[in-house]
């Protein structure tokens, strides 16, 4: 795992791999099935709109601070897809 830029913003790498970024005071992961399902349904999340695109990246889910509790276990749960 590394750190990185991608998108302008600080993020996370796995084998060259982005698997979570943080913007806004936000983190954002890319998550499937049902933890993205899950994760969208926590309070303040939403699917994730790059700056400057026009379309959202519908595997990207956009954690606000106010659950910044919930970060590590999503980052992990990302990891661990984009890792397999």
């Amino acid at each position: 795992m590394s750190a990185g830029r991608m998108f302008g913003v600080d993020c996370l790498l796995v084998n060259r791999k982005l698997f979570a970024l943080f913007q806004n005071d936000s983190m954002v992961f890319k998550l499937e099935g049902d933890e993205h399902r899950a994760a969208l349904a926590l309070p303040g999340a939403q699917v994730w709109h790059p700056p400057g695109q026009k379309r959202a990246m519908s595997k990207w889910v956009q954690v606000p601070a106010a659950l910044a509790d919930r970060w590590p276990q999503l980052a992990e749960q990302a990891l661990a897809k984009i890792a397999s």
